[in-house]
């Protein structure tokens, strides 16, 4: 399983995820990375710094 039993919160869990994958011989696609958002500040901060509202969003 790719997250069992994973230590988390801390700065090797991404690359730890990648090679998990890799060696699985699977395929990754990576987004733009963004900040951490934990909080409801966290969104706010994150929200200012890139003017999307993720507050207002809707799936139809």
């Amino acid at each position: 399983m790719l997250f069992l039993n994973k230590e988390w919160s801390n700065d090797k869990v991404f690359q730890i995820a990648i090679d998990a994958i890799q060696q699985q011989n699977k395929t990754t696609f990576l987004l733009e990375k963004i900040s951490d958002i934990d909080t409801f500040e966290d969104l706010r901060a994150y929200q200012e710094k890139t003017g999307n509202n993720l507050l207002n969003y809707r799936a139809d």
